[in-house]
């Protein structure tokens, strides 16, 4: 959960083609980006208990979910 406010930090840059600086200034939400108030984290040793199989269902569970979102009428070009 504490990596939440990171994720969509890095996101946002992304999709908005901006470079940020791994120090974060001070803001609102800043208290979201402890312990250390950097934008990126350092790699754990924690190991990947996803399995094969687990992630493949979550994958069709998204595709799923996602197929029965309402799309928008298409604009008929000309």
């Amino acid at each position: 959960i504490r990596n939440v406010a990171r994720c969509w930090t890095f996101e946002t840059a992304v999709a908005l083609g901006v470079d940020i600086a791994n120090e974060l200034p001070y803001n609102d939400y800043f208290e979201y980006f402890g312990p250390d108030f950097k934008l990126h984290i350092s790699p754990s040793n924690m190991t990947n208990q996803n399995t094969s199989e687990y992630m493949d269902k979550i994958k069709t569970r998204l595709y799923e979910n996602l197929r029965m979102i309402p799309h928008a009428p298409g604009v008929q070009m000309q």
